[in-house]
C-alpha cells in the first residue's frame, strides 16, 4: 500500500475533491449513506470526524465498525449502524455522502 493509499484508503475522487478544497474539516459530523465497507472513510476517521455510516448491509456495517475501532477507537460503535434513512440519528450531519 502507498502512503496515499494508507492515508486516504480507496477515497471516491468526488469527496477526495471535497477534502482539498477544504469543505470538510475535522469535526464535522458525517454521513454516509451506503457505506459499505467503509472505503471513503479511511482519511475521516483518522482525522477524527464524527462519522455516522448507514447501510442496509448488516456485514458492511460490521466491517465499517472493525475499521472505525481501528482508526478511530474513541468513535462510538453505534455511529455505525444498520438502518434505512429514515431511522439514522436525529442530530443533523454536515455533508451527507451517497
Amino acid at each position: 500500500m502507498t502512503g496515499l493509499e494508507q492515508q486516504f484508503g480507496n477515497i471516491d475522487i468526488y469527496l477526495f475533491d471535497q477534502i482539498l478544497k477544504g469543505r470538510l474539516t475535522p469535526g464535522m459530523r458525517i454521513v454516509d449513506a451506503g457505506c459499505g465497507g467503509g472505503r471513503n472513510l479511511r482519511y475521516l476517521l483518522q482525522q477524527q470526524y464524527e462519522i455516522f455510516a448507514v447501510d442496509a448491509d448488516p456485514l458492511a456495517v460490521e466491517t465499517t465498525r472493525r475499521l472505525a475501532k481501528d482508526l478511530a477507537p474513541t468513535l462510538p460503535s453505534t455511529n455505525s449502524v444498520w438502518r434505512r434513512w429514515k431511522t439514522c440519528p436525529s442530530r443533523r450531519p454536515s455533508p451527507t455522502w451517497c
